[in-house]
């Protein structure tokens, strides 16, 4: 019976360590999904600026 409380004590070990690293990995891909949100959120911003900046260059273009 002993040995099998030290197994059974074991095994919640390993199980809280894989639910630790489990939820590290998680918050981990949360951050990396966050960052990759941003980047391309202000990606989409220098793009629409550039389009704008390229339409109102074109429209004095075509006055002249």
């Amino acid at each position: 019976i002993e040995k099998l409380q030290v197994q059974t004590i074991e095994f919640q070990e390993k199980s809280e360590v894989q639910e630790r690293q489990s939820k590290s990995l998680a918050e981990s891909y949360d951050t990396l999904l966050h960052c990759k949100e941003e980047e391309n959120k202000r990606l989409r911003e220098q793009i629409d600026n550039l389009l704008f900046k390229v339409s109102i260059f074109f429209c004095i273009n075509s006055i002249h």
